[in-house]
C-alpha cells in the first residue's frame, strides 16, 4: 500500500479483500499504522499465523491468472472501498500497480518489482523472438514488392510488454557471422506485433520502416539456423531447423513458446495456428451461481479458453463437468477458474452449485432466511429459537418455520372409509423430502417400513387388513 496524505494513520478499522462480494476478508490488525508518504507491505499468502507486529499476512492469496482486490473502510457504520484494482495476468517474478506512486489513471507491469518501496518504472527487458519460418515458398505468398516472385521469410514476434526499437539489431543465417544483416534505426516492433522479414538475398529493397523487411540472405529448405542478435552482439534468439516441406512454415505454438510444430496453414504476421478450425464450446450453469462467459463460445483449435464460475451467497461450486467428466479442483470453491487447455474438439461445460451448510447438513441459506445468524452455524442449526421443542435442523428436514412455535410437522387428519381403509394425512408436504410411513402391532412393538413416499405426497392409505395397528410417519432428506 501506498500511504497517501489523505490516508490517516490508524487504519485498525480499514479491510483488504479479494472478493468484493466479502468486503471485511480481512482486517488489518488493531495496532496497524500507515506513515504518511510511505509504504505498507502485506504479504497476500494466507498465513495469518506468521503475523507479526512488523510483518502483515492477509488472509488470503491473490490468484495467478486475473483477479481484483479493494480496499476498504469502516467508517461511521458504512463501508466504503478507497481503492481497487482489477489486475490482469502477472507473469511471473513481475508486478503490476501505478506509476507513479498513488496515479491509479497509469498502471504498468514492472520488470523490478520493489515490495515496500516506491515503484520502478525502468521498461520491460526486450523479448523479440523468431516465431514463425518457410525455408521452400512454392506458390504460398508473393513477395509484395517483387511479384511473382515466391521468396523464403521468416516472422518477428514481440512477445514483451514494451516496444522495442530493433535498429541497431541483427540477423543472421550463420552464427560464424552474427552481425550479417543489421536493422536500420527507427524500425519500431511494438508489445504484441508480428514483424515479417523477406529473406530474398535482395539489397536493393529496403531494410527497416514500417514495413516487411528483407535481409541479405535466403533461408535453405534443407535445414539451417536463424539468429537475432542484440546491438552488443547477444543472442537474443536463434532456432535450428531441418528439411523443410513445400508451403509449410514451422514455428511456436502457441506464439513465443517451445516446441516448434509444422503447420498446414501459415500464418504469417498474426498469431500462429495449427489448424483453422473452430470449436463449439457450450456452457452452462445449474442453480445457484454463474459462469462466464456463458452460452455457446467458439474457440479456435489448439487455443486455451479461460471460464470464470462465480457461486450465489450460501453456495459453492458442486461440480463442474467438461464432455462429463469431472473437473478437480473446483468443488466446494466460491469462486473458481476453468481453463480449458489446448481445445481440439468441441466440448460441453456443465457447473452446478451447492448450498453451505452447518455440520449437520442445515443450509446456511435457509438459517439467514429466518435470521438464524447471530451465533456460529453448528450451534444455531441445534438451537430451539421459538421453543416448540424441536431444533433448527429438525425445523428444516420437517419443512416448518424455525422462528414460529405453531408451524409443527404433524398427522392432520385420519379418516377411516365405509371399507375399514384409512387415510392418514400430514403436513407440511415438502420438496426434495421422503416420508417413510412406518407400523407396529403394539405401542412399543418394533416399526416395521410400509412405504416410501415423496412431494408432494401427504397422504397414505392404509388396506383394511392393515387398518389395525400404530402407524409413523418419518420425514428425512434422503
Amino acid at each position: 500500500l501506498y500511504c497517501g496524505e489523505s490516508l490517516p494513520p490508524a487504519i485498525s478499522n480499514f479491510y483488504l479483500t479479494d472478493e468484493y462480494e466479502q468486503p471485511h476478508k480481512w482486517a488489518f490488525p488493531a495496532d496497524a499504522v500507515a506513515e504518511s508518504g510511505g509504504f505498507l507491505l502485506i504479504w497476500a499468502d494466507g498465513e495469518t499465523n506468521q503475523q507479526t507486529a512488523t510483518e502483515l499476512h492477509a488472509g488470503f492469496s491473490l490468484r495467478e491468472e486475473s483477479g481484483e482486490l479493494a480496499l476498504v473502510w469502516a467508517y461511521e457504520g458504512r463501508l466504503m472501498v478507497l481503492d481497487y484494482v482489477h489486475y490482469p495476468h502477472v507473469s511471473r517474478d513481475r508486478s503490476y500497480g501505478d506509476y507513479t506512486d498513488g496515479v491509479r489513471t497509469n498502471r504498468l507491469y514492472f520488470a523490478n518489482p520493489t515490495p515496500g518501496g516506491a515503484n520502478d518504472g525502468t521498461p520491460m527487458p526486450a523479448l523479440i523472438l523468431i516465431n514463425e519460418w518457410m525455408a521452400d515458398n512454392q506458390s504460398f505468398m508473393e513477395d509484395p514488392q517483387e511479384p511473382g516472385a515466391f521468396e523464403d521469410w521468416f516472422e518477428l514476434y514481440n512477445a514483451g510488454e514494451g516496444d522495442v526499437d530493433l535498429g541497431g539489431y541483427a540477423l543472421t543465417d550463420t552464427t560464424d557471422d552474427p552481425r550479417q544483416c543489421v536493422i536500420s534505426s527507427n524500425t519500431v516492433l511494438r508489445a504484441g506485433e508480428y514483424r515479417l522479414v523477406w529473406a530474398d538475398d535482395d539489397e536493393e529493397e529496403t531494410l527497416g520502416g514500417t514495413n516487411d523487411l528483407h535481409v541479405n540472405f535466403k533461408l535453405s529448405a534443407g535445414g539451417e539456423c536463424i539468429g537475432l542478435y542484440n546491438r552488443e552482439g547477444v543472442a537474443v534468439d536463434l532456432v535450428e531447423f531441418g528439411p523443410q516441406t513445400a508451403n509449410l512454415s514451422e514455428g511456436c505454438f502457441p506464439d513465443a513458446q517451445r516446441p516448434f510444430f509444422v503447420f498446414t496453414t501459415p500464418t504469417p504476421r498474426t498469431r500462429n495456428l495449427l489448424s483453422t478450425n473452430r470449436y463449439r464450446v457450450a456452457v452452462s450453469a445449474r442453480g445457484h451461481g454463474a459462469v462466464s462467459p456463458t452460452g455457446v463460445v467458439e474457440v479456435l483449435h489448439g487455443f486455451d479458453q479461460v471460464f470464470n464460475i462465480t457461486s450465489e451467497t450460501y453456495y459453492v461450486v458442486d461440480q463442474v463437468l467438461s464432455n462429463g467428466a469431472a473437473v478437480e479442483g473446483v468443488s466446494g470453491c466460491s469462486n473458481a477458474s476453468l481453463i480449458l487447455h489446448f481445445v481440439t474438439g468441441p466440448i460441453d461445460v456443465e457447473a452446478s452449485f451447492k448450498p453451505v451448510t452447518s455440520t449437520n447438513g442445515t443450509p446456511l441459506f435457509w438459517m439467514a432466511a429466518y435470521g438464524l445468524t447471530n451465533a456460529p452455524p453448528d450451534e444455531e442449526a441445534l438451537a430451539d429459537d421459538d421453543g416448540d421443542g424441536y431444533s433448527a435442523v429438525e425445523e428444516f428436514v420437517a419443512g416448518t418455520v424455525p422462528v414460529d412455535s405453531n408451524s409443527c410437522f404433524m398427522l392432520s387428519d385420519m379418516r377411516v372409509g365405509p371399507d375399514g381403509s384409512a387415510v392418514l394425512t400430514w403436513n407440511p408436504s415438502q420438496s426434495g423430502r421422503v416420508y417413510r410411513i412406518l407400523r407396529a402391532n403394539e405401542p412399543a412393538g418394533p416399526l416395521q417400513e410400509v412405504t416410501n413416499l415423496y412431494y408432494p405426497a401427504n397422504c397414505h392409505t392404509v388396506q383394511p387388513d392393515q387398518a389395525c395397528g400404530f402407524y409413523r410417519v418419518r420425514v428425512e432428506v434422503p
